[in-house]
């Protein structure tokens, strides 16, 4: 059976993992992400004067190999036919974490090695704490602008929230932020680095049959089909891993909410002097399209204007519904069209943009796609739908909709948030 779920989503009119992983220096650390091929144990740590230990390597589907990009670390032997035991051997020297990689035919697994730095049993620093001051500037990974979020009739339980500096992508056990807003990856399905994911692929072994984030299935019941929050919400890509450039922890992030995506694209909310969609627009930067959001404190920098939803809804804008969103984009790339250079003026004062990506399917990947649909999930599955819920912005965004529901298994864009005090 086809079914359908939720994410955040920009762009045309839509049909509608146990990774274990700790920041360690600048990587986040997996244990065995395929199930492939094992070793054990999965993590070793030496004083800085080195030493050698026996690892055992269980490999389920023939020859093997490893490697390290370490000079300090060596495997003996490097690589075998058969499950067999290997000497790892790591010289003395500073504090210093790294990794080996077993790897055969069908997948892979890390040991991870601290050098003078204890790890956990699941490969991160157990001993350092996170950043815990609430400036953005000291938080890293975020973006500068503040953001309310809640229900529409109340400020009681309402958060405050900074969004993070850029997509979220996953490669090879390591999980971290684009470096700018207007980046993406998109590309086919075989890649080695991603972009887009099926719904709740944190690597959490949740239950479902698909929970790896470069998992790929047609069915949207072969992925978690709960909201990502409380027994589930290691279903959460922020929750259940360490963003590598995002403060390294665990817990640190999490999706917003369908009811939290729809506060924000609405607008008037968060900003009782002006009304629906005054923060929020669409438009381009350099030739990347997308949706643009405002913090609740938002100034215009001096020489660059900004044309938001609700002024399109002034003017009684009305764009045609053509198949593929052009349309749309023409019209808003149009209206607000940013260079590089002019964007990092907007950034500074804290907008926040969600690029187009495409989507990934099991049927493949459209390169079209990418220039007018992109989704982003939430962390509210639409059960009713067999799916989850989405904010978009074509269409439905003059509107202030702005939000659906999606195939569970379709590929789209996470982008995260982190909590700060609340000003309530």
């Amino acid at each position: 059976m086809r079914a359908r779920g939720v994410i955040v989503a920009l762009g045309a009119v839509m049909t509608t993992a146990l990774i274990v992983g700790l920041l360690v220096g600048c990587e986040v650390k997996v244990t065995n992400p395929t199930g492939a091929i094992d070793c054990y144990p999965t993590v070793l740590n030496f004083e800085t004067d080195g030493g050698s230990a026996e690892v055992a390597v269980v490999t389920k589907h023939g020859n093997w190999a490893a490697s390290t990009e370490e000079s300090w670390i060596t495997v003996t032997p490097k690589g075998g036919a058969t499950d067999m035991t290997v000497t790892v051997t790591v010289k003395s020297g500073k504090e210093a974490t790294g990794k080996v990689k077993f790897r055969n035919s069908q997948g892979y697994c890390y040991l991870n090695i601290g050098r003078g730095i204890k790890l956990d049993e699941e490969g991160g620093e157990g001993e350092k704490p996170g950043p815990t001051d609430d400036e953005p500037d000291k938080i890293v990974g975020c973006l500068p602008g503040v953001f309310t979020i809640g229900d529409y009739t109340n400020t009681v339980g309402r958060r405050q929230v900074y969004f993070s500096k850029g997509n979220l992508r996953y490669k090879e056990g390591i999980w971290y932020f684009a470096e700018h807003q207007w980046e993406v990856l998109g590309a086919a399905n075989g890649q080695s680095e991603y972009d887009l994911f099926g719904y709740g692929t944190s690597g959490w072994k949740s239950g479902a049959k698909y929970y790896q984030p470069f998992d790929d299935s047609e069915d949207a019941c072969d992925y978690l089909n709960q909201n990502l929050v409380n027994d589930y919400a290691n279903g959460d890509w922020g929750v259940y891993n360490a963003i590598s450039n995002g403060g390294g922890k665990k817990g640190l992030w999490r999706v917003l909410t369908q009811g939290e995506w729809s506060f924000l694209l609405t607008g008037g909310a968060r900003n009782p002097n002006g009304e629906p969609g005054e923060l929020a627009g669409a438009g381009q930067v350099g030739d990347v399209n997308g949706l643009i959001l405002l913090p609740d404190d938002w100034k215009t920098p001096t020489g660059i204007a900004f044309y938001s939803f609700a002024q399109a809804r002034r003017d009684d804008v009305m764009i045609s519904a053509d198949s593929n969103g052009k349309s749309y984009w023409d019209f808003w790339g149009a209206k607000n069209k940013f260079s590089k250079s002019q964007w990092e003026k907007m950034e500074k004062m804290g907008a926040v943009f969600l690029p187009c990506g495409g989507r990934r399917t099991a049927f493949g990947y459209d390169p079209d796609e990418m220039k007018y649909i992109g989704g982003y999930w939430s962390s509210s599955t639409a059960k009713d739908y067999e799916g989850g819920w989405y904010c978009q912005s074509y269409i439905q965004a003059i509107n202030h909709s702005g939000r659906g529901h999606e195939s569970r298994a379709y590929g789209y864009s996470v982008r995260l948030v982190r909590e700060i005090k609340p000003k309530y």
